[in-house]
């Protein structure tokens, strides 16, 4: 199935100025910034985190390497078309916005009750050192003998015991899962009521969103748990 992204291709007016309502139906954790053992959530989605709820109710799934073939082709097409250099625009944690200059959000944003909570959140992750066996816990069957002895052995150091753990992860990566799981705190909040926040954006994309709306008003933000229902309201300028 081909995906449509011409609307990439044109020339980035904003010409609407919109009310975007957010109704969340689950608890939301807004991560921005790279966080460390701790994922911190915002009061409010970010740009970025819109471009994403944008995406996703377009049902666009690009890779990174896509988003740099589409914003390299978009950077030369808008330079020669429209005589407008595109620069780069990206979130914290190197998530790249196509998007994103097709609309701007505004100041104007109202923000639901909060109430905050913390809990354990389970993170795949990738790794080559002894972290990808601790946290691996679907390496094959055939493993498991020597991994048994490997974790009663005694070590001199920390240090010693990584080495060991590490060479024999290298030397048997093929029967490991890609991932292995780390379980950081992470931080949600429950919202009582709407997100209601003012956008100028451009008029086809809000056509094309407006769209998909009528048949699946359901998106995320934050994380792929964090469902939301969202609708328009369009702002008439006297």
């Amino acid at each position: 199935m081909l995906t449509d992204i011409s609307i990439l291709f044109e020339e980035p007016k904003l010409e609407q100025d919109v009310i975007l309502v957010i109704k969340p139906l689950a608890p939301l954790s807004m991560v921005n910034n790279l966080p460390g053992s701790y994922y911190k959530t915002e009061r409010m989605p970010t740009k970025p985190m819109l471009c994403g709820l944008f995406e996703n109710l377009l049902g666009w799934h690009f890779s990174e390497e896509d988003r740099i073939k589409i914003f390299k082709e978009m950077q030369k097409h808008h330079k020669k078309q429209y005589n407008k250099n595109l620069e780069k625009e990206e979130s914290e944690s190197g998530y790249q916005l196509l998007l994103g200059y097709y609309f701007e959000v505004t100041p104007q944003v109202l923000i639901p009750v909060l109430k905050h909570y913390e809990d354990l959140w389970t993170q795949h992750m990738i790794g080559a050192d002894t972290r990808h066996l601790d946290g691996s816990v679907h390496n094959s069957w055939n493993l498991e003998n020597e991994l048994s002895i490997l974790r009663k052995q005694k070590f001199s150091s920390k240090r010693e015991r990584d080495n060991i753990f590490s060479d024999y992860f290298k030397k048997n990566q093929d029967k490991f899962p890609l991932y292995y799981r780390d379980v950081p705190k992470r931080e949600f909040i429950i919202a009582q009521g709407d997100y209601r926040l003012k956008l100028n954006m451009n008029s086809n994309l809000l056509a094309k969103l407006k769209e998909q709306v009528k048949e699946n008003d359901i998106g995320y933000l934050g994380t792929s748990e964090g469902w939301v229902t969202i609708s328009f309201q369009e702002v008439k300028n006297v």
